[in-house]
């Protein structure tokens, strides 16, 4: 019985140790919401979360009704239950959760019809790492403004991005890092492998729609950009100027689709192409880890790109990629998660954060 009893009491101060460690030691993440409405020049405070702002999405026809996703990392490197999704219908003022239908608080937010700002995109992230590489993840889709959620048939895979074609929106693209880029033809019924052409199991990052021709895509894969002309249907390189390198996100001009702009990893920079992908140019921010970059809708020589190693800086260039300047946030933050660019209020950007504080 002593011993038994030793045991136990040894059993309690490990456990009270344990939580001791994990109280004191442990990093508190949250992030912010931030509004400008002046071209990123100052900043504004809209909400505080208890998570990381993993994703930003706005109603393309509604642009007060905005979309959050949440999460949270360890120092390890894993990811922890988020708060899930959530949306306001007040440009940000108070927020509602939505996760009705999706099986963890892991959601992220990837797309919006342009036609039909009901129907929402987001995969739940079941397995992910600090790189942003989402080992399985399933897609599903909401048909309400993101009231309730159904699987949309594409499961146990790797997603990375979605892209809805501007012409047609029952066609959608979904890019795997694991399995190449999937098509669906009736809104997310239903999907296809349409790189099985150039490699089974091809790593696809970014991906590009051009919105005069939609037919005309661009994929970013670990050795660099593939074009398709026909859908989907067939592919051919697209790499001459960027050696090989992983490419992680794609935009093309809406207005001269012939210009594209391809953000790429490991700190290499940004490349830009004038002659619909044949060449391919550097233009700036280099040793700035993994690029994304966005093209504003209603000044496309404005050109934004959010980056892995500007822990409180975005970037920003007035020129076509010229030139670029930081802009600063005036929040202290660890990096800059999402990026998301009214289309019909012009200078108005908003920006998901995330930050940690340690306590000791």
């Amino acid at each position: 019985m002593k011993i038994r009893n030793i045991f136990f009491k040894k059993i309690v101060i490990m456990l009270f140790l344990f939580s001791f460690s994990t109280l004191i030691f442990a990093d508190e993440h949250f992030g912010h919401v931030l509004q400008s409405t002046n071209n990123g020049r100052t900043w504004k405070q809209l909400r505080k979360f208890n998570h990381l702002i993993g994703s930003l999405l706005i109603d393309p026809r509604t642009p007060t009704t905005l979309y959050a996703s949440t999460g949270t990392w360890t120092n390890d490197g894993h990811q922890q239950e988020g708060h899930g999704m959530f949306k306001s219908i007040d440009a940000g003022a108070t927020w509602q959760p939505i996760n009705n239908g999706v099986p963890t608080k892991r959601g992220t937010l990837l797309g919006i019809d342009p036609n039909n700002s009901q129907r929402l995109y987001c995969k739940d992230n079941f397995d992910e790492n600090q790189s942003g590489v989402h080992k399985i993840s399933s897609l599903y889709r909401s048909k309400d403004g993101g009231a309730t959620w159904h699987n949309a048939n594409l499961n146990n895979t790797g997603i990375v991005s979605l892209k809805i074609d501007p012409l047609n929106t029952d066609i959608v693209y979904v890019t795997t890092y694991n399995h190449g880029v999937f098509k669906s033809t009736d809104a997310g019924e239903t999907w296809a492998n349409i790189t099985n052409v150039i490699h089974k199991h091809v790593s696809a990052y970014g991906l590009a729609v051009d919105s005069i021709n939609p037919d005309n895509l661009f994929i970013g894969t670990v050795e660099g950009v593939y074009q398709s002309t026909d859908g989907g249907n067939s592919w051919r390189p697209s790499d001459d100027g960027l050696k090989q390198q992983l490419v992680y996100s794609l935009a093309i001009d809406p207005k001269k689709p012939s210009i594209i702009y391809a953000g790429t990893n490991h700190g290499h920079g940004l490349f830009k192409s004038i002659d619909s992908g044949k060449k391919w140019h550097y233009a700036g921010l280099k040793g700035l880890g993994t690029i994304t970059v966005y093209i504003s809708p209603l000044k496309h020589s404005d050109i934004f790109a959010r980056t892995s190693k500007t822990s409180d800086k975005l970037y920003q260039s007035k020129d076509s990629s010229l030139t670029w300047e930081p802009l600063e946030l005036g929040f202290a933050t660890f990096d800059t998660e999402a990026l998301a660019i009214d289309p019909i209020n012009r200078n108005t950007l908003y920006v998901g954060t995330h930050m940690w504080s340690h306590k000791h």
